[in-house]
């Protein structure tokens, strides 16, 4: 349906987001990471806030889905997603994305003063050991 919606250039309205937001939660890795990219695309702030949620708990351990809720944050920033991105910085997988997610946290004014400086140590660190800076 959603690819149908998309086709022909109609509108998603709410019982279809809805279904998409269930869709994070699919027993399928790709199926969670398509709704979390068509989610992102629509800009849906309550399907951020449960890719933050289920980022707070690790509630997500697929680097494919893992990078498309990081996206989808990237887009629409939330608080409760900051700390995960911040440890997920060091993970090479994940890194550009989380990356992202970040710098988007920084730019809404989200990240307390603690966490930019854990931010800065984390690319210091990265320099240091000669790694590409996301």
């Amino acid at each position: 349906l959603s690819l149908q919606r998309l086709v022909d250039d109609l509108p998603f309205d709410e019982p279809l987001r809805e279904a998409l937001r269930n869709r994070l939660g699919d027993s399928s890795p790709n199926v969670r990471r398509r709704s979390a990219l068509l989610l992102r695309d629509l800009a849906d702030a309550p399907a951020a806030d449960r890719a933050a949620s289920t980022l707070a708990v690790r509630g997500e351990q697929n680097v494919v889905v893992l990078r498309a809720y990081l996206l989808l944050l990237a887009r629409l920033p939330r608080e409760a997603a900051v700390e995960p991105a911040l440890e997920l910085l060091d993970e090479a997988t994940v890194r550009g994305e989380a990356a992202a997610a970040v710098a988007a946290a920084a730019d809404a004014g989200m990240l307390e003063k603690r966490q930019a400086q854990a931010a800065a140590k984390r690319i210091r660190k990265l320099l240091e050991a000669q790694a590409s800076p996301p």
